[in-house]
């Protein structure tokens, strides 16, 4: 169900030991568009105390995306990261991110205010995500011929072999999509037999290694905290009387960030029901 991500306040005979006592929780549920939602309790985190609710729950999914596609990738200052979407969630984290490791970012947007969101964030270089065409010749034209370092791929169709086209060797493409991915044999065929091809599921991640998630649910708050995180641009709908208004906004591809639903009247109640997975 859609809306993964969530925040509010944990209630359960059986609270986790890592949530007692907070005053708020965030994390992932279980189709959480609801007053109260189910979760497993260890997929969730301490509400960050610099954030609010509304800021909390558009961190997790995207920013876990990031950290397990950068972070873990051993991307390093003065490389070239190739991030497409760079105006929607996993975009603007991987736009921070960059810039928190110092790396030189090509990020690709659609419509002309959606470019000027990811200048504003930080981009070194803009692209069209619209064309494949004019990204491979605006991408190697502002690079000057040179390659990318990394790749985190949302997009499909030719954009997927004309980002690979782009990169260096020893260099990595990291794919977040659910259309169009590509095979390893294709792969294989394709590419340059040093290129890292790595599909990233982060579903399939959470369910084999929840531990994995909740730690780094933890870093993100204590990131937060430190106001090295931020939260994401986001739009907030009552859940009760606009919720067809939000999808409307994602179905028109009109966001910047998140759109976020919000319980205007009542008390937000996440249900952390120990390991026990729903």
């Amino acid at each position: 169900p859609p809306g993964g991500d969530c925040a509010g306040h944990a209630t359960s005979e059986d609270v986790p030991t890592h949530l007692q006592g907070c005053a708020g929780v965030y994390g992932v549920g279980y189709a959480p568009l609801a007053s109260i939602a189910c979760a497993d309790g260890r997929l969730l985190g301490l509400q960050p105390r610099a954030l609010d609710f509304e800021g909390s729950c558009t961190l997790p999914t995207v920013w876990s995306t990031v950290h397990q596609s950068l972070g873990e990738a051993g991307i390093r200052s003065e490389l070239c990261v190739l991030l497409h979407a760079a105006a929607g969630g996993v975009g603007l984290v991987g736009l921070e991110y960059c810039a928190w490791l110092g790396t030189y970012v090509v990020g690709t947007a659609g419509k002309p205010q959606k470019h000027r969101t990811v200048a504003a964030r930080g981009a070194t270089l803009r692209a069209s995500s619209r064309d494949g065409t004019s990204l491979a010749y605006g991408a190697a034209r502002l690079r000057s011929g040179t390659r990318v370092s990394h790749v985190l791929n949302s997009l499909s169709r030719d954009f997927i072999s004309l980002s690979i086209a782009l990169l260096a060797e020893r260099s990595c493409f990291a794919e977040i999509g659910k259309i169009n991915i590509w095979s390893q044999e294709r792969k294989a065929a394709a590419a340059t037999p040093t290129l890292l091809y790595v599909v990233l599921a982060l579903d399939t991640v959470m369910a084999e290694e929840p531990a994995w998630m909740q730690n780094v649910l933890r870093r993100i708050s204590i990131r937060a905290d430190a106001r090295v995180v931020c939260a994401l641009p986001l739009q907030s709908f009552d859940m009760m009387r606009q919720h067809v208004d939000a999808f409307r906004l994602l179905q028109r591809g009109a966001n910047t960030g998140k759109a976020v639903l919000r319980l205007a009247h009542t008390t937000t109640v996440v249900q952390a029901l120990g390991a026990q997975t729903i």
